[in-house]
């Protein structure tokens, strides 16, 4: 109820937040499995998930837009409660969050089907307002060029923070 989006990715999903992002990453071989068999599993079975919560810290309630509109759209109807069925739901190729913090936007999108996001620092901006908490991981490391979220199914790989200016003269 509080996701403003979903996203599926390769390795599960992740739902914006109006304060962060909220991930639940599955066990690939198991829903592999699964699928191979035709979904004949037991509903006593579990499948193997972890989730993890990356909050931004302090964060303006920020205006969220949406950019490139995809044709493509998704139905959800999921359980017994009508109430709760959505149908034609819209994609979106962009999410913004204008001012999530003092002139800074945030943008959220995929590159080579990878979660993205960019800070967009304003004129005016403060990059030290921005300021990530990170809960329900099982380690985080900084390794390399990398940061590695370990969760209890997989570590994900996000590469560390580029900084470029954009310039009217360029």
């Amino acid at each position: 109820e509080q996701a403003l989006f979903k996203a599926n990715l390769k390795f599960g999903n992740v739902f914006l937040l109006n304060d962060g992002f909220l991930f639940t990453i599955h066990d690939k071989k198991q829903l592999h499995e699964i699928h191979e068999t035709g979904f004949q599993y037991s509903m006593d079975e579990d499948i193997q998930c972890h989730s993890y919560k990356i909050t931004f810290l302090n964060a303006l309630h920020a205006t969220v837009t949406t950019a490139q509109q995809k044709s493509a759209y998704k139905n959800y109807f999921i359980g017994t409660d009508s109430e709760k069925w959505k149908g034609n739901v819209n994609s979106y190729g962009e999410i913004i969050y204008q001012n999530i913090y003092k002139n800074i936007d945030l943008k959220v999108y995929s590159a080579n089907g990878n979660f993205k996001y960019d800070f967009i620092l304003n004129p005016g901006a403060e990059v030290s307002q921005i300021k990530l908490k990170v809960e329900g991981l099982n380690d985080l490391i900084l390794k390399d060029r990398s940061l590695n979220y370990v969760t209890g199914i997989a570590t994900l790989e996000e590469n560390i923070p580029l900084a470029y200016i954009e310039s009217a003269n360029q």
